[in-house]
């Protein structure tokens, strides 16, 4: 759960962002991973367009149906194959 996580070991997400000229949008995963990810994202976060998406956790007691419509946001930032 989210609330055991202790002293996490971030990744290096400004340097993900930077090998990804590409990308227009991030998502996080949880109310836990945003707060992180927004603070490791600093002023960049303003570069990309951010979706903040409720936990895909069993233990976070949203109803699937309401997870999954968040979740289809995401749909909006791929792009398909040509």
């Amino acid at each position: 759960m989210d609330s055991n996580i202790r002293d996490h070991a971030g990744n290096a997400l400004l340097g993900l962002i930077a090998s990804l000229p590409n990308l227009k949008a991030i998502a996080f995963n949880g109310g836990t991973a945003e707060r992180i990810g927004m603070k490791a994202l600093a002023t960049h976060g303003d570069r990309h367009h951010i979706v903040k998406l409720p936990s895909s956790s069993p233990a976070y007691t949203v109803a699937y149906a309401q997870k999954l419509t968040a979740w289809r946001q995401l749909r909006d930032w791929l792009v398909a194959p040509r």
